[in-house]
């Protein structure tokens, strides 16, 4: 039982570690340089986020699998499904809508916002 819990403490202090290193501090970066727009920081700090997200999401999905409907009753596995939708649509805003008129700040500070929480 305590090398379960070892292991189990482990898998979970790396898996914070990547997401702190490849996903909060750029994504902070991102929002507190508002003005970086299409520059190659941009470009960097979304593909790790995206990279990250992406392990994370298999996770979730790894999640769903095992627990059924019981994954969509806690309160938090919503919140980590919400994150990463709002950072899909971040995302798909910032570099695959090429038109302007899908583009709107108020889209955007809502999305920010929502992936800082």
């Amino acid at each position: 039982m305590d090398k379960q819990y070892e292991k189990t403490v482990w898998f979970y202090s790396i898996q914070f570690f990547i997401y702190l290193m490849c996903f909060v501090i750029p994504m902070t970066y991102y929002l507190v340089y508002p003005g970086i727009e299409h520059t190659y920081k941009v470009y960097l700090c979304f593909f790790s986020a995206a990279i990250v997200s992406g392990f994370l999401f298999v996770n979730e999905l790894m999640q769903m699998k095992s627990e059924g409907w019981e994954y969509f009753k806690q309160f938090w596995n919503l919140v980590d499904m919400c994150c990463f939708a709002s950072f899909g649509l971040l995302f798909a805003r910032l570099f695959l809508i090429t038109n302007e008129t899908y583009k709107s700040p108020n889209i955007d500070l809502f999305l920010n916002c929502f992936l800082a929480f």
